[in-house]
Parts: C-alpha cells; sequence; structure tokens
C-alpha cells in the first residue's frame, strides 16, 4: 500500500506551507491525485522531489513470460560471483592451435 498524504502532511514533510504544495501541484512539479477540492501526495513522490532515494518494492514474480527485477538482480549477481571467482582462480580456458 501507498502512503499517501495531504497537502498540509506534505507541507509539514517539505517545510513549507500547504498553499506552497498546491502551486507545485497545479505547476506540475508534484504528482498528485485530486480527491473533491484537495490534493494527496504519494510519500515517494516527496522524496523524489527532495531528491532522497524512492522506496519502491520489488516484485518477486513477473507476468508469464517476463522476469521481475528480483530474478535479474539474482541473476546478476550469481554472475558478477562466477566471473569474480574465474578471475581469482584464473580458470579462463585458452584455446591453443596445434
Amino acid at each position: 500500500m501507498r502512503e499517501l498524504m495531504t497537502t498540509a502532511e506534505a507541507a509539514d514533510y517539505l517545510r513549507c506551507s500547504a498553499r506552497t504544495i498546491t502551486k507545485y501541484c497545479r505547476e506540475g512539479k508534484l504528482k498528485y491525485r485530486k480527491i473533491g477540492r484537495g490534493y494527496l501526495i504519494e510519500a515517494n513522490e516527496l522524496r523524489r522531489f527532495l531528491g532522497e532515494p524512492v522506496a519502491r518494492p520489488i516484485p518477486q514474480e513477473a507476468p508469464e513470460g517476463r522476469f521481475s527485477e528480483a530474478q535479474i538482480r539474482r541473476a546478476w549477481d550469481k554472475l558478477q560471483s562466477m566471473k569474480i571467482k574465474e578471475a581469482s582462480h584464473g580458470t579462463r580456458k585458452s584455446h591453443t592451435s596445434h
């Protein structure tokens, strides 16, 4: 579930006024959801705005025929560890012609 903040909560987080948050939303500086007359902003959007790391869940399984980010990361890590072992043991095969 995504953490949503009102303009007042977002203002507290960014240490500015709720009016400034509304202005940033209208100018397209912040992505938001309009609910009635108010705005809701995701916490990750405020982190992105500040240049902070954005937390996002990594899906464990992907739709059929595609790899999830977690699966790609595991495969990449495995490949990197194999390269490190290969380099440290000098097990690269060399082809010699007779």
